[in-house]
């Protein structure tokens, strides 16, 4: 079974913002559902009140009148806050940064199932070359993938959801077997979410080309590390060699390990090339924007 689409949250958020999001799925999950914050401060009509009473103690009482208004005012709203509970003031407070940033981040309940499947094998395909060792030696140095790639997880992410929107309401009005008086009609309409959803799909298959590249090259990174070892080793091999076999028979095992580590070292290249190969591929497919 494929791994569930995760949270997808704009990179480009401060780090805090980013954090508290990452964290906090149910207060996520209660902007989605509808919830606004709570509304604070005096309402237009409250503040057109005490205007007008602020209004009439500096007239008939004068500024000392009006600064013992103010203070009056200081020290109830003062009472107030503090016989509120500390903890509801700081999960509302994180409430609001959620909902001021709503449109930045995609739940896995965002997107129907086709469009959910899309977003996971981005999310993979993304991980998986951020998190290899080739990347990590700089050795895919086509594009940067540290910019690049979550960047464009989360563009993908954004029009995923826009998709699954569009087809909801659009299986909402068409339904599953339309009339033929309007089947033609709507032809248009299907298309147009047809070709959505090619586009995106091939920008997540040249994502999953890059990362099977960069997996591939791993392997052989891998196997030429483990050569390396060797050929330290290589000394000590030619002297058993040299030790326990006549001498032709020692200098063609050891023109054949040679030749060995030359043909290694070239599937790693090879390797490395293919993967800079998919990368520059992905640059040339369309942009999920």
């Amino acid at each position: 079974m494929a791994d569930p689409p995760q949270l997808a949250v704009d990179p480009s958020l401060p780090f805090p913002v980013s954090v508290l999001l990452r964290t906090h799925r149910p207060l996520l999950l209660e902007v989605r559902r509808g919830r606004l914050p709570v509304r604070t401060g005096l309402d237009r009509s409250a503040k057109i009140f005490l205007g007008a009473v602020g209004l009439l103690a500096l007239l008939f009482g004068g500024m000392l009148a009006l600064m013992t208004l103010l203070g009056l005012l200081g020290v109830c709203a003062g009472f107030y806050w503090l016989a509120g509970d500390p903890l509801e003031r700081e999960i509302e407070r994180k409430f609001r940064v959620v909902h001021a940033h709503a449109d930045r981040f995609v739940l896995p309940e965002d997107l129907d199932e086709q469009c959910g499947s899309l977003l996971a094998r981005t999310q993979q395909a993304v991980a998986a070359v951020l998190s290899s060792t080739v990347h990590r030696e700089g050795l895919l140095d086509t594009i940067d993938n540290d910019r690049t790639l979550p960047d464009e997880a989360w563009q993908i992410a954004r029009r995923l959801t826009d998709l699954s929107a569009r087809r909801t309401a659009h299986a909402r009005i068409v339904g599953q077997d339309p009339h033929p008086l309007i089947a033609a009609a709507v032809r248009p309409y299907d298309l147009a979410i047809e070709t959505v959803t090619a586009s995106l799909t091939a920008r997540v298959a040249a994502l999953e080309a890059y990362a099977a590249q960069a997996v591939e090259a791993d392997r052989c990174f891998e196997a030429r590390r483990k050569l390396a070892e060797l050929e330290e080793l290589t000394p000590e091999y030619e002297r058993l060699l040299a030790e326990t076999a006549p001498d032709a028979l020692a200098v063609s095992q050891i023109a054949r390990m040679s030749t060995h580590a030359v043909a290694v070292e070239q599937v790693f290249l090879a390797s490395i090339a293919e993967a800079r190969k998919a990368g520059t591929h992905l640059l040339s497919v369309p942009a999920a924007y």
